[in-house]
């Protein structure tokens, strides 16, 4: 694990502290440097890794300052004004498992799987069909060429397709952000049989949410459902 920027992550789910590693096994091995508090405090520790030190280096100004961490004295006095979207949905896996992820991540589990999965779209029920069905097409220029009689419906069609995503997106992001030891994704059921998984009279599409734990790779899938106007 090279050029790495870690995190500590409290037992409250709060994050503590944020360094940085050219060889992270190394430096966790032997760090000592903070207050013993902050031990303490520490529930697990997240790491990622970046192509250089360089980007590392960056990285790690950025989410202290962004972030600006209990326990590090430099640079979380100077908050910065702007935001590096690549950084804020960077991916930070487990570092070492312990008995606190494991419990909390059965907890979560339990939890995610009583929860009401759904969003809600401002589109119809036919206006979701059709924007699906041009999704299936392999290429924007093809539906230009194959549709030019009907581009104006399309483009709104397509209007309607940025509505819908970002309900359900933002339902998926506040579901990652509370179940946060579990990676969350939402997918279709199958992109070639959608017909299938269209409830016209419920006016509902069916989804997969797909999750696990952070430190496994196998899936499970629970249904989603998206609830048309």
């Amino acid at each position: 694990m090279k050029n790495c920027v870690y995190r500590f992550i409290g037992r409250d789910h709060n994050l503590i502290y944020i360094g940085k590693a050219k060889n992270l096994e190394k430096r966790l091995s032997n760090h000592n440097h903070l207050e013993d508090e902050c031990y303490k405090e520490l529930a697990y520790i997240e790491y990622t890794s970046f192509d250089s030190e360089h980007e590392m280096d960056f990285a790690e100004r950025y989410y202290i300052q962004k972030l600006n961490p209990k326990y590090n004295m430099v640079l979380s006095d100077k908050p910065i004004s702007f935001n590096c979207e690549e950084l804020d949905k960077r991916c930070f896996k487990i570092y070492e498992v312990n008995q606190y992820v494991v419990e909390h991540t059965l907890e979560q589990i339990e939890l995610l799987k009583k929860e009401d999965l759904c969003a809600e779209t401002n589109v119809s029920i036919i206006e979701l069909a059709g924007i699906l069905t041009i999704v299936k097409c392999d290429s924007y220029l093809n539906i230009k060429t194959g549709y030019k009689d009907k581009l104006k419906s399309y483009d709104e069609m397509k209007k309607c397709s940025y509505a819908f995503s970002e309900n359900f997106v933002k339902k998926i992001n506040e579901l990652k952000e509370k179940y946060h030891l579990l990676d969350i994704v939402l997918a279709y059921k199958d992109i070639h049989n959608i017909g299938k998984y269209l409830d016209v009279k419920k006016e509902e599409f069916l989804l997969n949410l797909k999750y696990k734990e952070k430190y496994k790779e196998e899936w499970k899938i629970l249904e989603f459902i998206l609830k048309c106007k």
